[in-house]
């Protein structure tokens, strides 16, 4: 008798307490670390002012549905260390995540992570990450208040935001670089695609120039998952830049792709210049586009996207119980193949919340 999808989630709520319960159990007489957990929840409503839409561009992953409220994201997170050793587990649901993990096995659609990583006390600037954690690319997390605004940019949006596989990282003296690699089982993969014919490979870099300067390089080269399929390359470029209230990031991604031996690509710059008015208010401003001449990033079954880009900006609120609200208002230009540009104007609101006990 097959699980309906409420009884599945409610399975799966079951064995990550389990699992948390079995670790402080096994760990806490032996750990004076406490272990962490968090709890992280996103609503937004938004709306199409140009036109009379019910969602958002097919090629998008949040914020999608408009004109009702809904959870874009939620996640219950448990982490804990044990000496050399640090266990991370977490769970997750929303309109992201079902948009997003819809290609992936119904039991890892809900496993935000699952990574056990070790850094030896000897040599701490070694860790070794072995699961399913967050992407090494790019600047933006699924989490809106890593971000410093509302909607994510269009390069964060298609390229991966979680992976599984393996990660060694090396930082050097004052952490003012590191470099990393990875193995890892695809692009934008939770789970090994059997039968298992080819790895993909990926590396990270980062180096403080300043204090208030950091610029970061980091990429990926193999197939969507193990079978092996359609090979791929990425290369993610950005800068972080801060000084005073001010704080800026510039970036660019360039995307290939071999399909029947034929070479395609596709890139993406993208500015953001962010200001920190008082405690409470900031925002945030974003310029970016995204060109694709061989559609295969701006996929939409009704039209050939060739070019995408956006104009954005963010004001955001932040109580003292650190409730975050956020307002964007994005102008959305489209070059259509063979039938000119279309416009869009979206206007979203969100709220979201992170408790950590």
């Amino acid at each position: 008798m097959e699980m309906t999808f409420k009884e599945m989630k409610i399975a799966q709520v079951l064995i990550l307490c389990s699992i948390v319960f079995y670790c402080n159990f096994v760990w806490g007489q032996e750990n004076q670390q406490t272990p962490s957990l968090n709890i992280l929840w996103e609503s937004y409503l938004g709306y199409s002012v140009s036109e009379n839409k019910l969602f958002q561009s097919p090629h998008l992953f949040n914020h999608f549905h408009l004109q009702s409220p809904r959870i874009n994201y939620a996640q219950i997170d448990w982490k804990k260390e044990y000496r050399d050793w640090t266990v991370q587990l977490g769970i997750h649901d929303g309109d992201y995540v079902r948009r997003n993990y819809s290609d992936q096995p119904t039991w890892a659609q809900s496993i935000s992570v699952a990574q056990l990583q070790y850094s030896p006390q000897q040599l701490e600037q070694l860790k070794i990450t072995a699961g399913i954690f967050p992407s090494h690319i790019g600047f933006e997390s699924a989490w809106i208040q890593n971000n410093i605004t509302l909607t994510r940019s269009l390069l964060a949006e298609n390229s991966p935001y979680y992976e599984s596989g393996f990660h060694a990282q090396f930082s050097g003296k004052n952490n003012r670089w590191t470099i990393g690699a990875l193995a890892l089982t695809g692009w934008q993969q939770a789970s090994v695609v059997s039968p298992i014919r080819k790895l993909s490979w990926g590396w990270s870099s980062n180096l403080a120039v300043k204090d208030n300067i950091q610029i970061s390089y980091n990429g990926f080269f193999g197939y969507q998952n193990t079978t092996g399929t359609v090979k791929r390359s990425y290369h993610n470029f950005y800068s972080n830049f801060q000084k005073g209230k001010w704080k800026s990031i510039l970036g660019f991604d360039f995307g290939q792709a071999f399909i029947n031996q034929k070479s395609i690509h596709w890139y993406s710059p993208v500015v953001i210049i962010g200001k920190q008015i008082n405690e409470s208010w900031s925002s945030a401003f974003r310029i970016e586009s995204m060109m694709d001449p061989n559609q295969f990033i701006l996929l939409d079954e009704h039209q050939k996207t060739i070019q995408k880009s956006t104009l954005g900006l963010t004001v955001e609120f932040k109580t003292k119980h650190q409730f975050m609200f956020r307002l964007e208002g994005k102008k959305a230009f489209e070059k259509i193949e063979n039938t000119g540009n279309e416009k869009n104007t979206l206007i979203l609101l969100s709220i979201s919340k992170a408790t950590s006990f």
